[in-house]
Formats: structure tokens, sequence, C-alpha cells
């Protein structure tokens, strides 16, 4: 029998580092902490729950849930996030992993009943290559028992591939960019076996002067440290070796065998170098050298009405480096 506690809590708890399963970047706890932190700062953070389950007191799953403000919506999700298939004990029976994800979304509609004008958002992967076997239970949960809203697609590189070939499927006025002015560049890489409190200072400092403004705490800039010091995030520094100016930094989540963009910045006044080029070619290798297997880029937007069209064009850089296109299928409650 599967056993369900949900708990509201007032903040979200530092031990949270004991999630279940290999979790995709965006899922894991440090990323989540981070983006309660950040929403936490902009208001729009309600509620935050704990749902756990257990078999004969073992513990199964073991999820944070987020109740947000989003225009005139409560949003029940993970902290920006659509609530994706749960993570589980690896040592559960079929019969039980299947029973405990259909439970759970009874536990999150719960959870929503107690907001008025509230909304739940779930996603599924079911048609990716690579989606786990329960994944197909989840998606026909979804399908028969919610409102399907819309299809999100993300540029992604295929990183079992060899570099020659990830760089042979790039957009083909990218092949040159990507290693334009090697011999007048140093590439940094930050990670846990370098990184100092002062690296991630000097990526604040340089983020501010770049977008003319501080835009986020720092707080987050701490958390995404934290990222790198436990072997979860590594920066990609770009320097001009006749000066030693910094001209560009990226940092790049990773967990399990995925690699997620997270932010860049780059000196907008050197438009003779292309800077994000270089920076996210290095961050493509970097991620393959530590045995990542896909890099996600960013969301593919294409002619999204939702979307700015500073967004679309980023969207749009991004997907140039992509080798294939994932999905993922967005339901509400």
């Amino acid at each position: 029998m599967i056993e369900f506690s949900v708990i509201r809590l007032t903040s979200f708890p530092d031990n949270s580092e004991f999630m279940l399963g290999e979790r995709a970047p965006a899922h894991s706890s440090l990323h989540q902490k981070y983006q309660f932190q950040y929403f936490w700062e902009e208001g729009l953070i309600i509620d935050i729950y704990q749902v756990k389950a257990f078999v004969k007191s073992n513990l199964i799953l073991n999820e944070y849930i987020s109740v947000m403000r989003e225009k005139a919506n409560i949003v029940i999700g993970q902290f920006g996030y659509a609530l994706r298939r749960p993570y589980l004990n690896e040592g559960l029976s079929v019969k039980n992993a299947a029973t405990a994800i259909l439970l759970y979304i009874e536990e999150i509609k719960k959870i929503s009943n107690k907001y008025e004008k509230s909304q739940c958002i779930f996603s599924s992967n079911h048609l990716n290559a690579e989606a786990h076997p329960l994944e197909r239970t989840w998606f026909k949960k979804l399908y028969h028992d919610l409102s399907f809203e819309q299809v999100d697609f993300f540029s992604v590189v295929d990183l079992n591939l060899p570099v020659s070939e990830i760089k042979k499927r790039m957009r083909r006025s990218f092949k040159s960019l990507v290693t334009h002015d090697a011999n007048k560049l140093r590439i940094d890489i930050i990670d846990s076996s370098n990184a100092q409190v002062a690296d991630i200072r000097r990526f604040q400092k340089f983020h501010k002067l770049v977008s003319g403004r501080a835009t986020r705490s720092t707080l987050t800039w701490d958390i995404q440290y934290q990222m790198i010091k436990k072997e979860c995030a590594f920066i990609v520094e770009i320097y001009e070796l006749r000066n030693n100016k910094h001209l560009a930094s990226s940092l790049i989540e990773f967990s399990g065998s995925e690699s997620l963009y997270s932010i860049g910045a780059y000196d907008r006044t050197r438009r003779d170098l292309p800077l994000g080029h270089i920076t996210l070619f290095n961050a493509i290798l970097q991620s393959k050298l530590i045995g990542s297997k896909k890099m996600v880029i960013g969301n593919l937007l294409g002619y999204s009405d939702k979307a700015t069209e500073k967004e679309k064009s980023i969207s749009d850089f991004k997907a140039g480096f992509s080798t294939h296109i994932d999905a993922e299928y967005i339901f509400k409650f």
C-alpha cells in the first residue's frame, strides 16, 4: 500500500538535496532552490509543499511543489516549470511505480483545490526517444483526465555524436564562427576543481555591467556557486589575450546525463567577435567532456505570440546549434 504525506512549508528547505532519481538539471534540488529564491524575491511565491510517498515506511517519492502567482491566475507547478513525472525509488516494482505516479496526480489536484482560480500545469516527454518506460503511463493519465494545452519544443544537442558530427549539423553560417579568432582568445573553464567565490562575484559584476542593472540578488548567485562546488554546474569564460579583458561568461548546469544552458553575458561593444557562438560551442564541448549525453540549449519559440522579439531572436540563435528537437506535451487541470 502506498501512503502519501503532503506538508506545507514556509521556505525551500536546506536539506532538499535528498531527492530521488537521476534528475534532469531543471529538477535538481539546487536548481529548484535557485528558482524558489528568485520567484520569492519577485513576490510570486504563495506557498510550497513537500509531497512524499512511502511503501512500508520506505520513501519512494519526494517532490517539492510551488503555488505561484501568474497574472490573474494561481499556478501549481515546480518553480516556473510544469510538473513532470515524479522521480521514484529505483527498487520499486513496476506495479507500485505506476500506482505511485497516478496517485501523485490526485495529490496535486488536492493541493489545487485549496486555491481559487488555480490551475495545475503538467508535462510529458512521452514521444522523445529516451523517454522512461513509465512515461507512457504518465502521459495516458494526463491525456485522459486533463485538458491538453500545447506542445513546447526545445533545442537539443546530442552529445553522443562525435564533435565533427555535432559541428556538421550546426547552422551553416555558425561553423566558421565557433573557432573565430581562436588564437586571440583564452577560454577558461571554472568548475568544482578550481572555483572560488571571486569567480561567481566576477560573473555577477560582469552580468550587471552588460545588463546595465542588477537583475537578481547576490543570494541567487551564491546558490549557483553552490552548484559549481557540488559538481552541478560549470562556467565558460572568454578573455582577450592581448589585454586579458573579460569578454563573455556562461553558466551551464548538469545533472545525471543531461546539461542545461542556464545564463550568459557577453560584451556588447565587441560586435567584431562572435562571442555567443564561441562560448556556447565551448559549453557543448565541456558538457560532452564531463559525460553528459545531451544538452538542452533552450526553448524553441518560433512564432509564439507569448514571447518577445528579443526572446524569439535568442531562441533562434540557440536553435542553430541543435542536432534535434525535443517536445513536451503540456496539460492543465
